[in-house]
């Protein structure tokens, strides 16, 4: 009789349908007392919340629960909770009153932003203390985005604070000394929290609130990375956060770095944090290998928005016969003359720093700089171990973009080395599709700049792409045909002075055989387009449109080699089956 019984009553009104906003009561199994009778037991909903409420809560501090259980044996757990939503409301009430009287004078307010700061450590409530953590923590994060100042605090020396100051000026030092010190603390505690889910070990591991709270602290350290790169400390964030942006552990916590380093990318105008980011990304990248390094860390890369650099800016060294001659003018030089260079020299840094205007000289080093590091990242890829290279191939495209895209900036001392890997690469008929596509697409990408001077021949690399466009299947993306497009227009239009016609004519034929046996008609039309360039680059092959050319010999079709597959004796009868497609 029990077992038919629905464990969940339902109530319904006269029409049928089921009463709105009605409690319903859970069955419990039965109860047998003393005197044979059987109970039968219900809970409500609302104490199904209270359970669920108090659980999670007990999820989020076993440690401090436990301590708050043997000192205070009477709560029960509806006053536990009850007790939970009060202190957490009372501190929202306290949190919202200080920073409204913060941001109202942030100068007079180093006190209140103790206490603030402070209430991430009191455990008087240990029942709400994570929750409350929580919220003192994304608040100061915001308050000090908002109260930052625009520029960045030099700390005084002991000469300079023996010094007598006006009433005003020693207000502004002592807050702008109180503020840094506040920021400096609030940024040591984000970093305990985040390194909290790494201490603990297998055997201990983090707990769910300890987890959740690191991800916060990660949440409130990147938005700080992001608005606050002109004030200090801002390097130490970003030595917390890069290794965080490869972490294989939480891909939440990995993607909101990787987005931070992506918005620092494209906003920082001079280049100052951006250098000090790619450094980061070339240290992780050194320490971990390329076998644990994960696609979209190194995808940030590419938003890097760096398009000239003057590598005579940060390579000049000083000969020796130079220096002989700088400590001859300086010798000739008098007591006077010296003193009045050096206070020259003083003065002109001092008025750059007033007029806060851009170096081109300095901004143009720091960007050299950084795509030095961003080849030494890609180069240390590429040159990995053959034997470990197959671990690192998911990398692998990220780094043939990076390179496709700052091939034009590669130092021309590389050029050679490069070609001569990436050759290898493709040689070994090892990779997909796309990733010899990349290969080939940032040979001909180097070949086609500043490689110009550079005696190669990149027979073997036509070869390779010939042959690719053969094994083209039906499952290739539009990302992928850009590309093969991007390759065929790089090597055959963009050098239509080094190329012969008998290849010209062979890739046109076969980019006319896949136009037919493509599924999709996008591509179909994205692969015409080509073929009308290729066939207006060069007349001469306008003969494919001629069926007496065939009776020169026999065309090969099947033969990857687009010298010797006779190409001059094809026909493009593909375009007539194109003209009756749909």
């Amino acid at each position: 009789k029990f077992e038919k019984m629905p464990r969940i009553s339902k109530e319904f009104n006269s029409k049928g349908s089921k009463k709105k906003e009605k409690k319903f009561n859970s069955n419990l199994l039965p109860i047998k007392v003393a005197s044979g009778k059987v109970l039968q037991q219900s809970v409500s909903e609302d104490e199904e919340e209270e359970e669920e409420e108090v659980e999670e809560l007990i999820c989020e501090a076993p440690e401090v629960q436990n301590e708050n259980v043997s000192k205070e044996p009477a709560l029960t757990t509806k006053d536990l909770l009850l007790k939970r939503k009060k202190n957490i409301q009372e501190a929202k009430s306290k949190i919202s009153q200080l920073a409204s009287d913060i941001l109202a004078e942030p100068q007079k307010s180093l006190k209140m932003i103790k206490d603030l700061r402070l209430m991430m450590e009191n455990r008087e409530s240990p029942e709400s203390y994570y929750t409350i953590k929580k919220l003192v923590t994304v608040s100061l994060a915001c308050l000090f985005v908002d109260i930052l100042p625009g520029y960045r605090i030099r700390e005084r020396t002991e000469q300079e604070k023996a010094v007598k100051l006006s009433k005003e000026v020693k207000a502004l030092t002592e807050y702008e000394d109180g503020l840094l010190h506040q920021y400096q603390q609030y940024l040591q505690s984000l970093e305990k929290m985040i390194k909290m889910r790494r201490r603990y070990g297998n055997k201990n591991p983090a707990t769910r609130a300890q987890l959740s709270m690191s991800e916060v602290a990660v949440q409130a350290m990147c938005d700080l990375f992001k608005h606050t790169s002109h004030f200090n400390f801002h390097n130490n964030i970003t030595v917390v956060l890069v290794p965080i942006a490869n972490d294989d552990r939480n891909p939440k916590v990995r993607k909101i770095c990787c987005d931070a380093l992506e918005a620092i990318f494209l906003s920082d105008k001079l280049g100052s944090s951006i250098l000090a980011a790619v450094k980061a990304i070339a240290k992780v990248s050194k320490e971990r290998g390329p076998n644990k390094l994960r696609a979209e860390f190194l995808n940030t890369l590419l938003k890097l928005k760096i398009n000239q650099v003057d590598y005579s800016l940060i390579n000049h060294k000083k000969t020796k016969q130079e220096k002989m001659e700088a400590k001859r003018e300086k010798k000739k030089m008098s007591r006077r003359e010296i003193k009045q260079m050096k206070k020259q020299k003083k003065l002109k840094n001092e008025l750059k720093e007033v007029a806060a205007a851009e170096d081109h000289d300095e901004k143009m080093a720091l960007h050299t700089e950084t795509i030095q590091q961003v080849f030494l990242i890609y180069f240390r890829i590429l040159k990995h171990k053959k034997g470990d290279l197959d671990g690192s191939q998911a990398v692998l495209p990220a780094v043939l973009q990076g390179l496709a895209k700052f091939a034009h900036m590669i130092n021309i001392d590389f050029f050679s080395d490069l070609f001569a890997v990436l050759q290898s690469l493709v040689s070994q008929q090892t990779l997909p599709l796309q990733q010899n596509v990349h290969c080939i697409f940032t040979a001909f990408t180097i070949l086609s700049g500043q490689g110009e001077i550079l005696n190669i021949d990149p027979v073997d690399l036509y070869k390779m792409l010939f042959s690719l466009l053969h094994e083209k299947n039906k499952d290739v993306t539009k990302e992928d045909l850009d590309m093969i497009l991007m390759c065929v227009s790089i090597m055959l239009n963009k050098r239509r002075k080094q190329i012969t016609l008998n290849s010209l004519n062979s890739f046109i034929k076969r980019l006319s055989t896949i136009a037919v046996h493509t599924e999709q008609f996008k591509h179909t039309v994205k692969i015409l387009e080509e073929i009308q360039k290729l066939l207006n680059s060069n007349s001469k092959a306008l003969s494919l449109f001629d069926s007496s050319s065939q009776s020169f010999g026999t065309h090969n079709p099947y033969l990857d080699d687009p010298e010797k597959n006779c190409s001059q004796a094809s026909c493009l009868w593909e375009m007539h089956l194109l003209r009756r497609h749909y």
